[in-house]
């Protein structure tokens, strides 16, 4: 069934993607572009009808995203970010290999609430295009011990994503945030016959922190 994953990119973190730099910034700044950078670690779930290898019940990943921000209204923002995640495979073809989802799109996040507040709730989501990188299990390519000789193969260029999720942020610093959030990331292959697309479709959760540069 994995051969027919060519769509499939936590992220997400995992994750995928993650959000946009912590809530809003000092009043004076509020309409600049914002730079953040930030890393994570996530479990994910896979839902009904994900194909392999991303099917296990669940696993493990770390991951980061590069990105900026801009001010559009008050605890809204627009973002544009690349992200990476990797995940350590769990099924018996790809158990040793890291299976690598990155991405790169665009989305709003909002959060709700005075700046002030310890914790605060946000919503986000993204949208953009998505690469997926598996070993190969082409038996035909083996080494002197049997394993296969090509190791990493390039997949998902015909890919795109949408990813949706809700979280809590909590500000440690004018620059500095700590987050845990709970997504869905769905990618989706267009070189098949569309409508009918191969599709990854996992639910995150994640932890982590991001970095605002400016």
């Amino acid at each position: 069934m994995h051969k027919h994953l060519i769509g499939t990119c936590l992220v997400a973190l995992l994750t995928l993607p993650v959000t946009a730099a912590c809530g809003e910034v000092s009043a004076p700044t509020d309409s600049m572009p914002v730079n953040y950078g930030g890393f994570w670690a996530t479990v994910q779930f896979a839902l009904p009808g994900t194909p392999d290898p991303f099917d296990d019940n669940y696993s493990t990943g770390l991951g980061g995203v590069i990105g900026f921000d801009h001010r559009l209204a008050k605890g809204l923002r627009f973002l544009i970010q690349v992200s990476y995640t990797g995940f350590p495979g769990r099924g018996s073809d790809y158990r040793g290999h890291t299976i690598g989802l990155a991405t790169a799109g665009t989305g709003l996040k909002w959060t709700p609430g005075r700046s002030g507040r310890l914790f605060r709730p946000y919503i986000f989501g993204d949208i953009g295009v998505a690469v997926v990188w598996q070993p190969l299990d082409d038996t035909s390519e083996l080494d002197e011990h049997g394993n296969s000789a090509t190791l990493w193969d390039l997949r998902g260029r015909e890919s795109f994503y949408y990813h949706l999720g809700v979280g809590i942020e909590r500000r440690l610093s004018g620059k500095f945030c700590v987050f845990a959030q709970v997504s869905s990331i769905n990618v989706v292959t267009i070189k098949d016959n569309w409508p009918d697309a191969n599709q990854m479709r996992v639910t995150n959760l994640s932890l982590g922190f991001q970095i605002a540069t400016r």
